[in-house]
């Protein structure tokens, strides 16, 4: 075998090797970053929850995600529960929920009692802007009174479904946010109410 062969058999065996180190490593890095890859499904929202142990006022602050026009719908889940890992309430409670918006984007908000909002109707009884003292524009969101009893363990479930439709599909609310507050008025029932 001559000089020239041999250099061309090292040659080959380099680039062959270095063909195949680069298959394997295509084949092998994306399971190995598949691991650490999440996906996120834009209409769903992770679930809170709310606990009403006693007589007092809960107020939650929920910044909505980067919301955009969309024929899709986004839910926001979140309970109120009588009970906590440690305890549970130890009087009878009544408790009325109001959930509190700002204006800034034209969002339309419904609100389901259950895990879903199929064959649901939305239990909203009041839904109207308000200004407060500065000036600036809310919406206040109302519903009927619930009641909790102290002697079982019990979790209302609660679906916020909001859109922003796709008519507002344009710079004017590229970077404006939306907050929501939640909040709990919770009373301990007395034997005359």
């Amino acid at each position: 075998m001559s000089l020239f062969n041999i250099k061309k058999i090292i040659k080959f065996n380099k680039i062959t090797f270095l063909l195949i180190i680069l298959v394997v490593l295509l084949y092998v890095m994306p399971s190995t970053f598949s691991r650490f890859e999440t996906e996120k499904n834009g209409d769903i929202i992770i679930p809170h929850a709310i606990y009403v142990l006693e007589d007092t006022v809960i107020s939650q602050t929920i910044s909505l995600p980067k919301i955009i026009p969309s024929n899709n719908q986004y839910l926001y889940y979140f309970s109120v529960s009588n009970y906590n890992e440690e305890r549970r309430t130890e009087t009878n409670l009544k408790y009325d929920l109001s959930i509190r918006t700002t204006t800034n984007i034209p969002i339309t908000y419904d609100l389901f009692k259950g895990e879903t909002v199929n064959n649901n109707t939305s239990i909203i009884t009041s839904n109207q802007v308000i200004t407060d003292d500065d000036g600036t524009f809310f919406r206040m969101i109302e519903t009927p009174t619930e009641y909790f009893s102290f002697d079982i363990n019990k979790t209302n479930n609660y679906v916020l479904l909001i859109t922003f439709p796709t008519g507002y599909n344009n710079s004017d609310y590229q970077d404006l946010f939306e907050m929501i507050e939640i909040k709990i008025n919770s009373q301990q029932i007395l034997s005359t109410d």
